[in-house]
């Protein structure tokens, strides 16, 4: 199937995203869930359904996670490899990883990438690997190419490289 595209003489313009919306996990043990995200990680409930599947919504900075009840049991895998979640500075990413440790929930050690320190474990219900960081610094122009064998289509994209 060939995906759509414009043609060629429009201009490129601003997308109107402004980030990310809602998460939604589905899990076999809403409580279990609930006790991990509300619970250990402290995200706040904003919301929740009972009809036509029980969930709840929880507030994740400006977005939203969604757990839903499923009657499947989770894979750990989907159509997203991790959801990130941002904190604001290195102290608070280490009150997150005492706070696993604490819950018994295995994390990674601190991943420092440079523009980001990174601590990574996955929800303890359905298996999806998560994912929470604080930006060190914005990105520099120059680390936008930093895939060495860039496709075509992400060249014409990213524009000329700067010198």
């Amino acid at each position: 199937m060939k995906l759509p595209t414009l043609p060629p003489e429009t201009p490129p313009s601003t997308p109107a995203f402004d980030g990310l919306a809602a998460v939604y996990l589905r899990t076999p043990d809403l409580e279990r869930s609930l006790q991990f995200w509300a619970g250990l990680l402290g995200l706040p409930i904003v919301r929740s359904e009972g009809k036509p599947l029980r969930r709840y919504l929880l507030a994740l900075g400006p977005s939203t996670l969604v757990l839903e009840e499923s009657v499947e049991p989770p894979s750990g895998q989907s159509a997203f490899a991790q959801v990130a979640m941002q904190v604001p500075d290195l102290p608070s990413l280490e009150d997150v990883r005492k706070r696993l440790l604490a819950g018994g929930v295995p994390v990674s050690g601190m991943e420092d990438h440079g523009f980001a320190v990174v601590l990574r474990f996955r929800d303890p219900v359905t298996g999806v690997f998560l994912q929470a960081f604080t930006r060190l610094r914005p990105f520099e122009p120059a680390e936008r190419f930093g895939d060495p064998e860039l496709s075509e289509t992400a060249a014409s994209l990213l524009g000329p490289k700067p010198s």
